[in-house]
């Protein structure tokens, strides 16, 4: 199943600034794939700055935080199409339409174009790096040829950073070089997990205009984040005050895994935080969490990316114990835009590693047998922890 358009979206953009730009010499300019909030864990999926001004020659480094969202830096003829269709949206002209499902036309536009999991877990043709000269793409999630990376021409097929590894807290990055006879021009790309909606184009300029200096382009990336994050900021402060609003059918729920955006709010991403914090129950008391994009995991092992890369092989492998349920089993779910569904794992003593694996639109239920106090987190999304104390 392909992500949704826009797993998560709000498209205001603000258009960098023309000031303190060069002509002629070879830069880098830095590119952010995610965003991590200095005063509360969140996730966003979004470049900034999605416009990105450049000249032949110049470098790019695209800079993750790490959130604990995957991400990648996918460009191409084979997805120009996409581009195309995108490009009113990711530049403000018109509004991202509401709903889950992507449009036709972009559905057609990628069609052939994998999504970054697939049968096997991780598609292993856009889990790895990928620059193919032409296509087609390999058949049955096989990964690329490995190929030294290559200056960037534009007239690449695929040209896909792969997934871009967790290498700790210091975040880590994908660069790229422009070749020296990239031909003026938009070149979109765009992330493989999230979506079209996820994307940005780099705007290749003739050495002889002017472009924005990194300060600029630094000032709009900010820019772009300060407004995705206000949805972000008010579910919170919503969620903080208790006032939730709970989708149709809800039970009662304890503790809110990430707040809650009201329907037909389009945001760009997720806040990575139980509400409350810290909650109480009494010994054999069901406790209730409602997930969206999380899960909720007891006695978690040391923290291990949802993805890691074989060292031998290459091949990039799901972490089954922080993706997929543990300890319980829990049926197939929706997903994203599905309807509600109750998930009873049942009682729990704390004695083992449980966890409901990452969900969406799903409330997981728990009955404690011992009294004691309980550390639990989101087995994706490090910064995510909370506490039960049950007596």
């Amino acid at each position: 199943m392909r992500r949704l358009l826009v797993v998560l979206a709000l498209l205001a953009v603000a258009l960098p600034a023309c000031g303190g730009g060069s002509k002629t010499s070879s830069a880098t300019r830095t590119v952010l794939t995610d965003y991590d909030h200095d005063e509360f864990a969140v996730s966003l999926m979004a470049y900034s700055p999605r416009l990105v001004p450049v000249h032949p020659g110049d470098s790019i480094e695209f800079k993750q935080a790490w959130t604990g969202e995957a991400h990648t830096v996918t460009f191409g003829t084979l997805v120009k199409g996409a581009g195309d269709f995108m490009r009113p949206f990711l530049t403000g002209q018109k509004p991202i339409p509401p709903g889950d499902d992507e449009p036709p036309e972009l559905q057609a536009a990628l069609e052939g174009i994998p999504f970054f999991f697939g049968d096997k877990g991780a598609n292993q043709t856009a889990a790895q790096p990928c620059y193919l000269q032409q296509g087609p793409l390999p058949a049955d999630e096989k990964a690329c040829p490995r190929v030294p990376q290559p200056a960037f021409t534009g007239r690449e097929a695929f040209y896909n950073s792969g997934f871009i590894p967790y290498e700790g807290n210091n975040g880590n990055t994908f660069d790229m070089k422009l070749s020296k006879d990239i031909a003026p021009g938009d070149y979109f790309f765009y992330c493989l997990l999230h979506g079209a909606g996820m994307g940005g184009y780099l705007q290749v300029k003739p050495t002889t205009v002017a472009i924005p200096s990194q300060d600029a382009v630094s000032r709009t990336a900010r820019r772009e984040i300060d407004t995705a994050m206000k949805p972000l900021i008010k579910a919170r402060k919503d969620a903080q005050a208790n006032r939730w609003d709970l989708p149709p059918g809800a039970p009662k729920v304890d503790v809110l895994a990430g707040a809650l955006v009201p329907d037909g709010t389009l945001t760009f991403g997720l806040t990575d935080e139980f509400y409350p914090k810290k909650s109480t129950a009494k010994v054999g008391d069901k406790v209730t969490w409602l997930l969206y994009g999380h899960a909720v995991s007891f006695r978690v092992p040391k923290y291990g990316p949802q993805l890691r890369v074989d060292p031998k092989t290459h091949a990039v492998e799901l972490n089954d114990q922080a993706y997929n349920p543990v300890g319980v089993k829990v049926p197939e779910t929706e997903g994203p835009g599905g309807k509600l569904q109750v998930i009873d794992a049942g009682t729990y003593d704390g004695t083992k590693f449980l966890s409901s694996g990452v969900q969406f639109n799903v409330a997981f239920s728990v009955a404690f047998t011992k009294a004691g106090t309980y550390q639990y987190a989101c087995a994706i999304h490090p910064r995510m922890v909370g506490t039960l104390v049950v007596k």
